[in-house]
Parts: structure tokens; sequence; C-alpha cells
């Protein structure tokens, strides 16, 4: 019985706070697993060419941001602008592109085609998902787990997109991240991590958080591979970690009623990967 009260109240008080983009059984489960969303990225990957592009220095930059939601495209549509005043070579969004209505996919979409011939690379998170949202993801972007590749002059970059968009990486996901870094990383001069749900929490968002074993695991392989950077969004709320060999960052949202909103910098080149926020 007084489970039962708990998870009543507990939704009864997800609808009295009730949001355009919260929908509650999204809270509750997501209708296509994150098994499924991996299987259906990896034959996406077979099927596409692999993610990539050549720069002629050993330098380049690159622009973070998370949490859009659209709807509102002010501050992406900056995001967009900033981007290429600083001459990035690619945009990522570190999911909650959109509330995960049709509606909003098809926005973002046609803020995609306004972008021009840069990459955007997303993954999803858990905002994407609700609604039904997966379908519309998949249509627009591809996959949701998969590599992107920077070739310099005289070495190669390599970053790594991650679904936490339902809170776990699920074992096929996993099983393929092991692989990837065992068999990749040495080849590459820096690795970065790009996912939704952030793994060292202020707990602003209550939901989709990472299960404490899979959170383990992770930050040991992580450290053991010498991954540079692991840049997260989800909790709306700027925060930096080191650990181990790695520097874990999380993101302000750039959503439009976001008074604190920042898009993330990257600079890598032969001394490193240097970073900074940068204020919408």
């Amino acid at each position: 019985m007084a489970i039962r009260t708990i998870i009543i109240g507990t939704i009864f008080m997800l609808v009295a706070s009730c949001r355009y983009d919260l929908d509650v059984t999204g809270v509750v489960y997501t209708p296509v697993a994150v098994n499924e969303r991996f299987e259906m990225s990896a034959q996406w990957n077979s099927d596409n060419p692999e993610r990539a592009l050549t720069v002629t220095t050993d330098g380049y930059t690159l622009i973070v941001g998370s949490d859009s939601h659209v709807g509102g495209t002010v501050n992406l549509q900056r995001t967009f602008q900033i981007a290429e005043q600083e001459g990035a070579v690619a945009l990522a969004i570190a999911g909650d592109v959109t509330t995960g209505r049709e509606e909003d996919y098809e926005v973002m979409a046609m803020e995609l085609v306004a972008a021009g011939d840069m990459p955007v690379c997303v993954v999803p998170g858990n905002h994407d998902l609700y609604f039904e949202g997966w379908p519309h993801f998949f249509e627009i972007f591809g996959a949701s787990s998969y590599t992107f590749k920077v070739n310099t002059s005289d070495s190669s970059d390599l970053y790594i997109f991650l679904d936490t968009g339902g809170g776990t990486l699920g074992t096929s996901q996993l099983v393929w991240l092991q692989q990837l870094l065992e068999e990749e990383r040495d080849s590459h001069r820096y690795t970065t991590v790009i996912t939704h749900v952030n793994f060292f929490r202020n707990r602003f968002t209550t939901s989709t958080n990472i299960l404490n074993e899979e959170l383990l695991l992770l930050l040991d392989l992580f450290d053991r591979h010498n991954v540079n950077i692991v840049i997260q969004g989800h909790d709306h709320k700027r925060y930096e970690k080191k650990f181990g060999t790695t520097t874990y960052i999380t993101l302000d949202a750039i959503r439009d009623d976001n008074d604190d909103a920042s898009i993330l910098q990257l600079e890598a080149g032969s001394e490193g990967i240097v970073y900074r926020f940068i204020e919408l």
C-alpha cells in the first residue's frame, strides 16, 4: 500500500507540474528500448559512409551544445552562428534536441537545412524519446550510437557518441563501446565521448539517472583507455569534474528560457585540448 501511494503521489506531482514537453508515460518507460535503438543504429552505420572529415592543419575547433528543447530556436540559431563565426569543423548536440513531439522534430529538421554544410552530430536525450519520438529522431539524424573522426595533418581524433537517452547504455552498446576502445583508442591522438545523461550529478533533474553499477564500469573504462573528455547535458547546469585521466563536463542548457545558456568550444591541437564556455 505504501509503495502504491508513493507511485500515485509521484505521478500526481508530475501531472500537476506538467509542462508542454513532459510526457508522463515517457518518464516511466521508453517504447523502443536501448538495445533495439542500438541495433537500428548499427545497421544505419553499416549502410552509410563513415562520419569523418579531414582538416589540413593539426588543430581545429568544434562546438558542443545541449538541451535545446526545440520548439524555441533562438539560442539554437545563435549556436549555429557562433559555430560558423569560430570556424568550427562540426557542431555536436548532447541530447534533448527536441521535446520529442513530431512537430518539434519538423522544426529541427528545417533548422538543420538552414545550418548549411556544417556537420551536426546529435545523440538523443530522454526528451527526444518522449511522445514516441525515436522514429522521428532516427529519420532525421540516423544512428544514435556512432563515431565521428577528424583526420588532421599528422594524426586523427576520435569522437564517440553514446545513446543514454533512456538512462542506460544497454548490453549491446556497452559491448560495442568496450571493443571500440580496445581496438581503436591507441590509433587516435585524442578521444572524446559525447552523451546525454551526466555522470556526476547536481540532481537538478530527477529523471533518467544512470545505474550505479554501469557508472562505475564506465568510469573505469574511460580511465583505463585514456578518454580525454566526456561531455554531457541533461542537468541544464554547468559542472566540471576530473576523475582519473578523464575530464567530465556537464553543459548548460541552450533552451531559450535558460538565463545561463552557454555552449562549449573545443580547440584540439598538438599541445592538447583546450576548452572554454561561450555565453549565449
